[in-house]
């Protein structure tokens, strides 16, 4: 019975891991275009 207990609790700790990990990915790529297209706004900027 312990085992079986053990072996789910380790599957939803790694499941919540696994959920967490792939927002943080989703957030990161955002704040780059941020940057990005700050970059870009301040180049036309320095352009002009």
């Amino acid at each position: 019975m312990y085992p079986v207990m053990a072996l789910i609790v380790l599957m939803l700790f790694t499941w919540i891991v696994a959920m967490w990990a792939s927002c943080g990915e989703n957030d990161e790529p955002h704040d780059e275009e941020k940057r990005e297209q700050s970059s870009d706004e301040q180049d036309h900027r320095e352009a002009a």
